[in-house]
């Protein structure tokens, strides 16, 4: 278990990575003024919602593999109230460009949410194997 999460974090890290370069090119090369403090947050909040996520579907992979799928639906759901939870103070808030935060917050969580389903794919189908 140790070592298929420890492939995970070094798998999310290198997509967290990956997604601030091109975040930064992207933004940086463009006329979007956008806080940097809160886009940190978002990638942080994501990254660590999604490795407390996989930790979990390692754990239930350990002691009951068919329960796999369902965990990963459970917390699929779980995570949609949470994420909503901390985008709500931006929800209500009278920023400027909120729209482009929140636009730019779920491109990310459906961004890792895909990431996050291959790899609980490769849990359910070992399990079936």
């Amino acid at each position: 278990m140790i070592k298929k999460l420890i492939d995970y974090i070094i798998k999310i890290l290198g997509l967290t990575f990956f997604l601030i370069l091109i975040h930064y090119f992207v933004f940086e090369n463009s006329s979007f003024n956008l806080q940097n403090k809160l886009i940190q947050r978002f990638y942080l909040f994501l990254t660590l919602l999604n490795l407390f996520t996989f930790y979990i579907l390692l754990k239930v992979n350990e002691k009951k593999p068919e329960y796999v799928g369902y965990t990963f639906l459970g917390f699929v759901l779980i995570k949609m109230v949470v994420s909503f939870v901390f985008l709500y103070p931006i929800i209500i808030s009278k920023m400027l460009e909120k729209e482009k935060y929140i636009l730019i917050f779920f491109a990310l969580y459906f961004i890792y949410l895909i990431f996050e389903t291959v790899s609980s794919l490769f849990l359910i189908n070992k399990k079936q194997s």
